[in-house]
C-alpha cells in the first residue's frame, strides 16, 4: 500500500431533510473499494478514519476536510474527498451546498460550501492533487470557481478533477452514482492499469438511469490522477479471467489476510498447507480448476475451433457485461466454479456440461486424448459423460423457427404472426402470415408457419423441432401454443419456448434495458424464488429487481389472479420467469427444478408431453410455465434490424 493517495469521505445527514437511509450503506461501500490495496489503494484520509458520517455539523465538516487537507499535504499525498448527502443551490443557483445537521434549505450560511472548500483544497501546499466525487442533488453546481484554483497561493499548479453525480438542475436519486462508481472500479475495464474518472462517464451515465453525471477537471501540472487500479489488468497473467481474478483476490485477502500482497496460486497453496487451513485449500482447489480448464480451452483442438458464439451458447447463461472479448473463455469457466448453482458445492456439473456441449458444437469427438485427460483429471464419473453425451445426441438440429405474436391495437391478438426460419443462426426466410385476430385464427397461422418451416428442413434433409414464440404479457400467461391442434397437437413433435415479444422493440429503453440483463449476482442460487407475501407490494419488488437483489432467474412459488403488472415488471430486469401454471396455485418442490434445471427450457416441452402420456419423466416440472430469455434469445432481440409497422421483425 502507498502512503501517496488518501480518502476521506462525507456523509451528512440533516435533521430538517428527509433521512438518507441509502447513504450511510453507499458511503461505507466507497469507503472499503477506496481503501483496497487492490483496487482505489488508499490509507484513511484522516489519521484514525476514512469516513465521516452522520449528523455532522457545518463545522465538523468543514473542519475534518481542512484536517484532511494538512494531513495529506504532510505526506505527499494525493487526496480523493467525497461528499454525499442533500444539496441545494445558491448564490444566483449555481453555488452546490452540502446541507449539515442544522443546515436550513436555501440558507447558505448554515450549510457548507462545496466549490468555496475546493478551491481552498487546491491551494493547499504539497499535495498531490485533489479528487472529488459528489453525490447529492444538483451536484453540477459543485466544480470550483477556475480563478480560485488557476490564480491561488499554488499560481495554479494544481490538479483538480471532480465528478458529479448529475447536472445542477437535476435531482441525485438513492446514491446512484456511489454505487455504479463502486461496481465499475470492482469490476474493472479495459486492459490498463489504472482507471481515470473521466474514462468513466459514458458507462456511468449509461447505468444511472434518469441522471447526468458531470465531469470537471484543472490540470495545471499536466498530470492526470487516477482513481482505482483496473482490476482487469491481472486477469490475463492469472489465467483466471476478470471474474476469477476478483474472487481470487478476495479470497486471498479472507484466507491469507499476512501475505504481504496477492501471491501467485502455487504459493498460496503452500501457504494453506503449512496452516493447515482445510476449507482454503478446498477453495484455492476450485481456481486450480478454472485454471486446467481455461488451459484446455486454450489448446488443440479446442483453441482454433472456437468462436465467442460458440462461447455463449454453450455456457448456457446469460453473460455479465464485463465479461470482455479477450477474456471471455476464462470468464466463463470462472463463473461456472466459482458461482455454483444451489445444488452444487464446486460447479463441477455445469463445468462438465458446458466444456462436452462446447466440444460437441465444434465438432471434437469425447474420445479425444486432450479432452478424455481432462475428464480424468476433473474425476469426472463416466456415467456423468455418458449421459450428458446421450442428451446431446437427442438434441434437435440448429434449426429453430421464431414466431413473433404481437398485440393488436384493439385487442390481445394480432391480424397477422410474423415468422423467421433460422440455420446455425442465420435466417433462411421471414414470413408474414395474416389470421383472423382470434385465438383459432392465431393458432391457424402458427400451424401454417411450423408446416413451412418442417418442409424447408425436410428439403435440407434436417428437423425444425424448436419454435421459440415472442408474445405478450397478457398472452403468456394464459396460452399454451404447443397445445395448438394440427391433426394432433404441435407440441408432440416440437419444442416450444416462450419469449416475451416487448424485447423485439426497437425503442431506446427496450435498447438499454437488454443491456442491463445480467446473470445471477456472484454467489446467488441459480434462480430466486418469491411467495406470495414477496408479491404484495409491486413498489418493493421494482427496487429489489433494480438493485439486482434477485437472481436472473425469478419462480414464482405463486401465481396471483391478476399477474400481467407482476409479470411485466420482472420482465423488464429479469430474462428467466418461471410460474405456476393455474392462477391462485402455489407450487412447492424447488428441489425439481433444480434438479432439471440443465434440461431447460426445451425440458418443459417433455414435461408436458410426460404429462400428456401419462409417463412420470420430468412430471414434476410439467405444472410449470416459463419465459426464457436466454444469451440467444437475447442476442436475437438486439441483432434483429427495425421493421416497419407493415412488417415488424420475427
Amino acid at each position: 500500500m502507498t502512503a501517496h493517495r488518501h480518502a476521506l469521505i462525507i456523509a451528512t445527514q440533516c435533521q430538517n431533510m428527509n433521512r438518507l437511509d441509502q447513504m450511510e450503506p453507499a458511503a461505507e461501500e466507497l469507503a472499503r473499494v477506496l481503501l483496497d490495496p487492490d483496487l482505489g489503494d488508499c490509507r484513511p484520509g484522516l489519521p484514525d478514519s476514512a469516513l465521516v458520517v452522520g449528523e455532522k455539523t457545518q463545522a465538523e465538516v468543514e473542519t475534518a476536510v481542512r484536517n484532511a487537507l494538512s494531513y495529506a499535504g504532510k505526506q505527499g499525498a494525493t487526496l480523493v474527498l467525497a461528499f454525499l448527502g442533500h444539496g441545494f443551490l445558491a448564490d444566483g443557483n449555481t453555488n452546490l451546498y452540502l446541507m449539515a445537521a442544522q443546515s436550513l434549505e436555501d440558507v447558505a450560511s448554515t450549510a457548507v460550501d462545496i466549490p468555496g472548500l475546493l478551491a481552498v483544497a487546491a491551494n493547499e501546499p504539497n499535495v498531490g492533487g485533489i479528487i472529488v466525487l459528489v453525490d447529492t442533488c444538483h451536484a453540477g453546481g459543485a466544480a470550483p470557481p477556475a480563478g480560485a484554483v488557476a490564480n491561488g497561493a499554488r499560481g495554479g499548479r494544481t490538479t483538480v478533477e471532480v465528478l458529479m453525480a448529475c447536472s445542477s438542475r437535476q435531482a441525485a436519486v438513492n446514491f446512484r452514482l456511489t454505487t455504479a462508481l463502486c461496481a465499475l472500479l470492482v469490476e474493472g475495464r479495459g486492459e490498463a492499469g489504472t482507471i481515470h474518472l473521466n474514462e468513466l462517464i459514458s458507462d456511468l451515465t449509461y447505468r444511472i438511469e434518469g441522471q447526468a453525471p458531470a465531469y470537471n477537471a484543472y490540470h495545471g501540472e499536466g498530470k492526470r490522477l487516477w482513481i482505482s487500479h483496473n482490476s482487469r489488468a491481472i486477469a490475463p497473467e492469472k489465467g483466471m479471467g476478470i471474474f476469477g481474478a476478483d474472487r481470487y483476490r478476495e479470497f486471498v485477502r479472507q484466507a491469507l489476510p499476512d501475505s504481504g500482497g496477492l501471491p501467485p496460486l502455487d504459493v498460496a497453496i503452500r501457504l494453506l498447507k503449512e496452516q493447515g487451513n482445510a476449507s482454503g485449500l478446498a477453495r484455492a482447489e476450485m481456481f486450480v480448476t478454472v485454471q486446467r480448464t481455461v488451459a484446455l480451452l486454450r489448446s488443440p483442438p479446442l483453441r482454433p475451433l472456437i468462436t465467442t458464439e460458440r462461447l455463449r451458447r454453450a455456457a448456457g447463461f446469460v453473460l455479465p457485461d464485463y465479461f470482455t472479448a479477450e477474456q471471455i473463455d476464462a470468464d466463463v469457466v470462472a463463473y461456472l466454479v466459482l458461482n455454483p448453482a444451489a445444488d452444487e458445492k464446486d460447479g463441477q456439473g455445469d463445468l462438465m456440461r458446458f466444456v462436452l456441449r462446447l466440444a460437441h458444437t465444434c465438432g471434437i469427438d469425447f474420445g479425444d486424448s486432450t479432452l478424455k485427460q481432462w475428464i480424468d483429471t476433473m474425476r469426472i464419473a463416466p456415467a456423468m459423460v455418458n449421459d450428458f453425451k446421450a442428451d446431446l445426441e437427442r438434441a434437435p438440429e440448429p434449426m429453430r423457427l421464431v414466431v413473433s405474436v404481437h398485440a393488436s391495437v384493439t385487442g390481445d391478438w394480432p391480424e397477422s404472426v410474423s415468422a423467421c426460419l433460422q440455420l446455425d443462426g442465420q435466417d433462411l426466410y421471414y414470413q408474414r402470415y395474416a389470421c383472423a385476430p382470434t385465438a383459432d385464427g392465431v393458432s391457424s397461422a402458427i400451424a401454417d408457419a411450423v408446416f413451412d418451416a418442417d418442409k424447408a428442413a425436410e428439403d435440407r434433409d434436417l428437423r425444425c423441432r424448436r419454435i421459440d414464440v415472442a408474445a405478450p404479457v397478457g398472452l403468456l400467461l394464459g396460452w399454451r401454443p404447443e397445445e395448438i391442434d394440427d391433426e394432433g397437437r404441435l407440441g408432440a413433435n416440437h419444442d416450444f419456448v416462450l419469449h416475451w415479444s416487448e424485447r423485439l422493440k426497437k425503442s431506446r429503453r427496450m435498447s438499454r434495458l437488454l443491456a442491463l440483463l445480467h446473470e445471477r449476482p456472484p454467489g446467488s442460487p441459480r434462480f430466486s424464488r418469491l411467495e406470495r407475501d414477496d408479491l404484495g407490494d409491486l413498489a418493493t419488488l421494482g427496487v429489489r429487481l433494480y438493485n439486482q437483489n434477485l437472481s436472473s432467474a425469478v419462480v414464482l412459488g405463486h401465481l396471483p389472479d391478476d399477474a400481467e403488472e407482476l409479470l411485466t415488471l420482472l420482465l423488464l430486469r429479469t430474462p428467466y420467469v418461471i410460474w405456476p401454471a393455474e392462477p391462485g396455485k402455489n407450487w412447492a418442490s424447488s428441489a425439481d427444478l433444480d434438479k432439471y434445471w440443465h434440461k431447460l427450457p426445451t425440458g418443459f416441452s417433455a414435461a408436458y408431453r410426460a404429462r400428456w402420456s401419462g409417463q412420470p419423466e420430468l412430471a414434476a416440472i410439467a405444472g410449470l410455465r416459463a419465459v426464457w430469455d436466454d444469451e440467444h434469445w437475447l442476442g436475437f432481440c438486439r441483432a434483429k434490424p427495425a421493421r416497419s409497422d407493415r412488417e415488424e421483425a420475427a
